[in-house]
């Protein structure tokens, strides 16, 4: 797990026994020493489905340390973080979106403690600036593991800086989506949220995104279209007229 400092990442444990809410701890130690970092704590964990659970955590430097969670009866289940001075990309192919881009996606979610709409997320957002970056990574993965490579050297058509703008895209509107779920669930039951046509776009988009790619990646370059015909390539990305972008709507 990659985390920033002095930012709340997401810790999440799953396949663990059921109902261990204010039984179950989660804490932060450095391997190298075994010194605790965040101290073993049972406050602010929820289990989020039966066996999985999760906790809202922060290191305050930069550094390689462990996540251990541990049961009642002393079972325990570890994984590595590390936790970089700023916001760091995790490894991997692709361009990642800034929390500016998925706030312009999510306006009426970037309110301030004073209700203030200021277009971004921070420290003052529910979610954080640092909380929407997590979202950001885990959509990155989601979105780069479905098309593939979009290195250089790997997509050498014309329209490949398109197709990486286009990828670029659907990371922010997928991290946008998972904040929906995550922050704002009960707002999605009640049909009070943009996220089923956030969902609508992505479906829609992610399938010509995903043909782009191997289109590019195999030399099929130009639309294939007959003559008076406009060119019908999966690459012909629909021209960006705004859509969800600056969701006005304050619920």
């Amino acid at each position: 797990m990659i985390a920033q400092a002095d930012k709340l990442f997401e810790a999440v444990v799953s396949d663990a026994p059921e109902g261990l809410v204010g039984t179950m701890t989660v804490e932060v130690y450095d391997p190298s020493d075994g010194a605790g970092v965040v101290a073993p704590t049972a406050n602010g964990i929820a289990e989020v489905k039966p066996g999985t659970y999760r906790a809202y955590l922060l290191v305050p430097e930069a550094g390689t340390y462990r996540i251990r969670w541990t049961t009642p009866d002393g079972d325990t289940a570890e994984e590595e973080l590390t936790v970089s001075s700023s916001f760091v990309p995790p490894p991997g192919e692709g361009k990642y979106p800034t929390v500016d881009e998925v706030g312009a996606i999510l306006r009426a979610r970037t309110q301030d403690e004073h209700d203030d709409e200021i277009g971004t997320f921070n420290e003052s957002t529910r979610p954080t600036a640092g909380e929407v970056e997590n979202m950001i990574r885990n959509a990155g993965g989601v979105v780069y593991s479905r098309i593939g490579s979009v290195e250089d050297d790997v997509l050498t058509c014309s329209n490949a800086g398109d197709i990486r703008d286009q990828a670029r895209y659907m990371v922010a509107l997928l991290a946008a989506m998972l904040v929906e779920l995550s922050y704002f669930p009960e707002q999605i039951d009640a049909n009070r949220s943009a996220f089923e046509y956030y969902r609508e776009l992505w479906n829609d988009q992610m399938t010509t995104l995903i043909d782009a790619a191997s289109e590019c990646r195999t030399g099929e370059v130009e639309p294939d279209a007959g003559e008076g015909q406009p060119g019908n390539a999966s690459w012909a990305f629909p021209k960006d007229a705004g859509g969800m972008v600056g969701w006005q709507t304050r619920w």
